[in-house]
């Protein structure tokens, strides 16, 4: 195991791990450590020891995340800082989908709220003669509770009066002005701001005369998704749902050009009534109803925001994820880092504190779990007349570096990207998956040999998809979709349909590489594939449908 001594302000000497490893990138290495965490660069500016003083006055804003201590070598060189590790929240791009925000019931009226404090911490940025400069939606966390609560990351890339700004993502430029300022940092918090109430970066959509990769030339030309030249993707909430006041600076910031600090919203914010769809291309019937919102569809159990229900239309209260043993379910789920397996029958736990683990998942109808520096397997066993849980295989892992996604875990090893899949001979298999490495990873899923991820970079989002098979996997990419979640499913012939922010269905093959592509599906965006056997099916609100071509 690599060990990486540090001295925190030349003076205590801290120890990080590969446990303590939490990412990489251009800049530098970032481990955890207690509740701290600890950015060390890969080759830090001389330049930088003095501007991570000057940024530290703004330590006394709770809602940033301010550099706290300095970093040095054994040899007194300047190699980083620390700075408090923000717990319980959630990366503020995740707010821009609808499916997530419906899945975590997030209002709009708290979308409001959140959009003021960060309009709050940003004034309070300038007032203290520095800019953010590069405020992307990468540069934010958001409180998961109440989704309300801004945290501002990255901070060291901020410009403060001795040190200018090193770069800024292309997306949020704005490309009228030469220098930076308050009213360009106002410009990109505008870009994030509109994104988190309808979804889409205000210089997206479709129009004639530009393509998809000419963002900067639409920004130039003041050409937004407020021109009624430009078309928008299903997936985009309604423009009402933006309050007047700052709705109207957003028209005039976008589409006039000009320049100026946003308005506090102010008042309620109305609910919008929800689309009705009208399927092409598909012949509907309705599947299944149910008492509540279904926003997860896993192994046959509809999942709600508090409760699973069954195909058969069995309720399972406060359930988290679903295992199906010999014609019983499992409530499968950690608490006080132990892991809790409930007999959903007996409503008795079969696994209570003797298994620890803090993170846990079901992959391909198995039980993984994560503890410490360890990912493992459980299998349930009959003895008897009692159902046990045995630990079975088990891997290494970087915990803090490491992430269950649906259907498989991703584990950033020191720059390294690599994913366990379910084998089909049991247990995980480990790849490399190195055409990911330097994108971030938005969201991922695997099922059935498929793997998708949503990833980003330079400002631009990617759906990546690997297939994998006995000799090992390949790579498809599309590139500029419109940021989503993954949403697809796999059939038993080897068919996997693909649901796109952009109102598209593509229907591919594991076996062939060409896709089939339906426009204009009108499938809901924010609903959720799945299937069963060949039968393809979506859940929507509070009802399933199952679908097939006219």
């Amino acid at each position: 195991m690599a060990t990486k001594k540090v001295l925190v302000n030349n003076k205590i000497e801290v120890s990080l791990t590969d446990k303590n490893f939490l990412s990489s990138g251009g800049e530098g290495e970032l481990y955890k450590k207690d509740k701290l965490v600890y950015k060390v660069y890969h080759k830090a500016p001389v330049s930088y020891e003095r501007k991570i003083k000057e940024l530290q006055v703004l330590s006394a804003i709770p809602n940033i995340v301010t550099p706290k201590d300095l970093l040095y070598s054994k040899q007194s060189s300047f190699i980083g800082y620390t700075m408090p590790f923000v717990d319980k929240a959630a990366p503020l791009f995740q707010l821009f989908t609808t499916s997530f925000r419906n899945r975590n019931s997030v209002s709009m009226q708290s979308t409001g709220s959140l959009v003021n404090n960060m309009m709050d911490v940003i004034q309070k940025i300038h007032d203290n003669s520095i800019l953010m400069v590069d405020g992307n939606e990468l540069n934010y966390m958001v409180d998961s509770a109440s989704f309300e609560v801004p945290y501002f990351i990255d901070v060291d890339s901020y410009q403060t009066k001795n040190f200018p700004a090193p770069v800024i993502m292309p997306s949020i430029r704005d490309y009228h002005s030469k220098s930076f300022s308050e009213l360009t940092d106002w410009f990109s918090f505008a870009v994030v701001a509109f994104q988190l109430f309808i979804g889409i970066h205000p210089y997206k959509g479709s129009h004639i005369n530009y393509k998809p990769s000419q963002l900067q030339e639409r920004m130039e030309a003041n050409l937004s998704v407020f021109n009624k030249s430009v078309k928008t993707p299903a997936s985009v909430r309604s423009f009402d749902l933006i309050p007047a006041d700052i709705r109207d600076w957003f028209f005039r910031l976008f589409e006039k050009g000009e320049r100026s600090k946003p308005p506090i919203i102010q008042g309620k914010i109305l609910a919008v009534k929800q689309q009705t769809y009208v399927l092409a291309h598909f012949i509907q019937e309705l599947y299944l109803s149910f008492p509540e919102f279904i926003g997860r569809v896993e192994n046959n159990i509809f999942y709600s925001g508090e409760n699973a229900y069954t195909v058969a239309g069995k309720k399972i209260p406060s359930a988290h994820s679903i295992v199906s043993f010999e014609g019983v379910n499992y409530d499968v789920y950690t608490e006080n880092d132990s892991l809790r397996i409930f007999d959903t029958i007996t409503e008795k736990h079969i696994v209570n504190d003797e298994i620890k683990a803090t993170r846990v998942g079901i992959f391909n109808k198995d039980v993984y779990a994560i503890n410490d520096e360890k990912l493992f397997s459980i299998k349930l066993l009959h003895i008897g007349t009692k159902t046990i849980a045995s630990v079975q295989n088990s891997w290494p892992i970087m915990p803090n570096s490491t992430k269950m996604y649906g259907g498989l875990v991703f584990s950033n090893i020191l720059g390294k990207y690599y994913v366990y899949i379910p084998a089909n001979t049991g247990g995980l298999s480990l790849f490399n998956v190195f055409e990911l490495e330097g994108y971030r990873i938005l969201d991922m899923k695997y099922e059935k040999g498929v793997l998708q991820a949503v990833v980003m970079k330079n400002g631009s989002y990617s759906r990546f998809v690997a297939i994998f098979d006995s000799k090992g996997y390949t790579v498809k990419w599309y590139h500029d979709i419109v940021m989503t979640e993954t949403n697809f499913t796999v059939l038993d012939n080897g068919l996997y349909l693909t649901l796109t922010a952009s109102n598209e269905l593509i229907v591919s093959s594991k076996l062939k590489d060409q896709d089939k592509i339906l426009t204009e599906c009108n499938i809901p965006v924010e609903s959720v594939l799945f299937s069963s056997g060949n039968q393809v099916y979506y859940a929507y609100q509070d009802k399933a449908f199952s679908i097939k071509m006219k």
